[in-house]
């Protein structure tokens, strides 16, 4: 998935979690942050036994119209 014209700020609230940003992959867990830029492909997915949560920021506003699934 990835978006042509917003930035997004992703920070860990709880859990573990895997991202991947352009085809690189890190961990991610509770206190984390991961930016990522206009038309960046991303996916975050849960890898802990706890749910994840966290919370995404967008600017310019999120649209679902802007989001390209692939």
């Amino acid at each position: 998935m990835f978006n042509l014209t917003l930035e997004e700020i992703y920070y860990v609230l709880q859990g573990r979690a895997e991202i991947r940003v352009e085809g690189e992959t890190k961990e991610v867990v509770e206190g984390d942050s991961i930016v990522i830029l206009p038309g960046q492909k991303h996916r975050i997915w849960n890898i802990g036994d706890e749910d994840l949560v966290f919370l995404c920021c967008c600017a310019p506003a999120y649209r679902d119209e802007d989001t390209v699934l692939s």
